[in-house]
């Protein structure tokens, strides 16, 4: 009878389902370490507008050849002065920096000689 007296009264019987409120929260977002560059001096033994490879003698790398990609960053050094990609040949004597990104691929950050 008390639906009865519900339904005669007019009022409405809505039902409703419930949900949770709480949520789980989400992980926080990894943090991006930037790679500190690695230095590098040797002689350039190959280089086109891609890359370049040099026989490095830096005393942490010493006897490595290392084949470093040039970025659009990338900046270029000769006696002091900016320079162009132009100004290095094979056979130059060259430092400079790069970074290793997971993949391993090694990006110029900067290529100098005297």
């Amino acid at each position: 009878m008390a639906i009865l007296g519900l339904a005669s009264a007019g009022t409405p019987v809505i039902a409703q389902t419930q949900t949770s409120t709480t949520s789980t929260p989400s992980p926080a977002p990894a943090r991006v370490l930037k790679a500190k560059p690695t230095k590098f001096t040797g002689l350039i033994t190959a280089i086109d507008a891609i890359s370049f490879t040099v026989a490095n003698t830096a005393k942490t790398l010493a006897g490595q050849t290392l084949t470093i990609v040039i970025a659009p960053s990338t900046t270029f050094q000769k006696d002091g002065e900016m320079a162009t990609l132009a100004d290095f040949a094979v056979g130059d004597k060259a430092t400079g920096d790069y970074k290793t990104d997971a993949t391993g691929t090694m990006t110029a950050v900067s290529l100098r000689k005297k």
